[in-house]
């Protein structure tokens, strides 16, 4: 984490912001992770977005299929997300 979004997060939540919501428009996780560690190392409660593109009941979709998904959800929570949500794009 850097400083930039460790003194963001923390005004944030001195002025009344209290959920945020984290995503990374690849599904980065380790990206991910950073910007879940400064929420909630500020006190935020930290909802992780996963970035639903396509159809998981499409058979020919083999990379980005339903078994991508349950793994990134667990991967997020494993990390400590507080909400989980789809953002689907």
């Amino acid at each position: 984490m850097n400083l930039a979004e460790k003194i963001f997060c923390e005004m944030a939540v001195k002025s009344g912001m209290d959920i945020f919501r984290v995503f990374d428009s690849l599904n980065y996780v380790p990206n991910l992770i950073v910007g879940m560690e400064a929420a909630g190392k500020a006190g935020g409660v930290v909802e992780a977005a996963i970035s639903y593109t396509g159809d998981v009941s499409d058979p020919s979709k083999t990379q980005y299929n339903l078994e991508y998904y349950e793994k990134l959800a667990t991967e997020l929570v494993k990390a400590g997300t507080h909400v989980l949500c789809i953002k689907i794009l």
